[in-house]
């Protein structure tokens, strides 16, 4: 007799799926899921930079859901490696992130200088000019777009040589 489904284990659930879904189907259903966390996770940016309506929280939220469904097809996707596998998929982990750390570390990047540079580049358009110059520049051609092109007292007959 089967367990219902509320009873089954974690790994029990994750064995249904695995045997219920063919190998390709698994791989295909994580690369998807593993495109909506990239989306997710670029949202977020986007909300922290007030570059889209939604709110941080919202954004947040969504972001969590799709890295649950990522390592949800992780776990389903990791049962099918050997133990062999695995143990290389854990090493190359240890080793990408002492990796990144010597990295980080070594060209003395912190988080904030990251977002220093990152915010300096967004300011940066085609043409060279920061928002700062872009504004100075507009302000200059709005005051000039503001001066008379035709000198009015000569319409009018004011002028003084009269």
């Amino acid at each position: 007799m089967q367990k219902p489904l509320d009873e089954l284990l974690d790994h029990d659930l994750l064995d249904i799926m695995r045997d219920t879904c063919s190998r390709d189907y698994l791989y295909r259903q994580l690369a998807e899921e593993c495109a909506e966390l990239a989306q997710a996770a670029l949202k977020v940016v986007r909300a922290q930079n007030g570059e889209t309506p939604e709110t941080l929280e919202d954004a947040m939220n969504h972001y969590i859901e799709e890295l649950a469904d990522v390592f949800v097809m992780h776990g389903i996707a990791r049962l099918d490696l050997s133990a062999d596998r695995n143990q290389k998929m854990y090493q190359i982990m240890g080793d990408k992130r002492e990796r990144m750390a010597r990295r980080m570390i070594s060209r003395g990047k912190t988080q904030k200088e990251h977002a220093e540079r990152a915010e300096s580049a967004e300011r940066k358009n085609l043409n060279g000019f920061d928002r700062d110059e872009w504004i100075r520049i507009i302000t200059d051609i709005f005051r000039l777009s503001l001066k008379p092109v035709i000198d009015s007292s000569r319409i009018w007959g004011d002028d003084e040589d009269d």
